[in-house]
Parts: C-alpha cells; sequence; structure tokens
C-alpha cells in the first residue's frame, strides 16, 4: 500500500473516530489536542495550534496529526490535519 493509498483509508476512517480532548505533559500553552480511534482501526492525533508568532494574521492556526494502525505510522497532510481537528472539535461540541 503507498501513501496515497493510506491518507485515502485514514480519511474515509474519520467519520467514525470517536474524539477525546487530550491534554499532554508538555505541551505548548496554544495547542490543543484530540486523539481517537476509528472503525477502520486507525488511532489519530488531531493537533492545532497559534501561528501567529510566524507572521500570520491574529487568530491563524496551523494544523498537524499522525495516525497509526498495524505498524504503520503516517503524519497526515496539513489539509487532513485541518478536518480531522475539526471534525473532533464537532465530535466534542456536538457530545
Amino acid at each position: 500500500m503507498n501513501s496515497d493509498e493510506i491518507i485515502k483509508e485514514i480519511e474515509e476512517d474519520l467519520p467514525t473516530v470517536k474524539w477525546t480532548p487530550k491534554k499532554p505533559i508538555k505541551a505548548p500553552e496554544d495547542a490543543t489536542f484530540y486523539a481517537g480511534r476509528g472503525a477502520g482501526g486507525w488511532n489519530l492525533l488531531a493537533i492545532s495550534f497559534d501561528i501567529e508568532d510566524q507572521g500570520f494574521p491574529p487568530g491563524s492556526k496551523g494544523y498537524d496529526g499522525s495516525a497509526t494502525k498495524e505498524g504503520i505510522v503516517m503524519r497526515l497532510t496539513q489539509e487532513l490535519a485541518e478536518k480531522a481537528f475539526k471534525l473532533a472539535e464537532e465530535h466534542e461540541l456536538g457530545e
């Protein structure tokens, strides 16, 4: 399975993920983390952080994330990390 196929599989699993907010011990104050597991078996981490100090307008956010499954570790694309984070936020607000 190549990386494009893996990203596609992860994206298809996103709507089934049960998200939980997380706060790592040494996380930056401006970062928000969510972790979850999808029905397809992917374990995901989605992160949002402030990027104003990098010269972006006030309120600008950066996104990052990763997914693991059966020995595969995949860093999410910026677009997929943003999508995952926003789904996680919606999931938390909907409960």
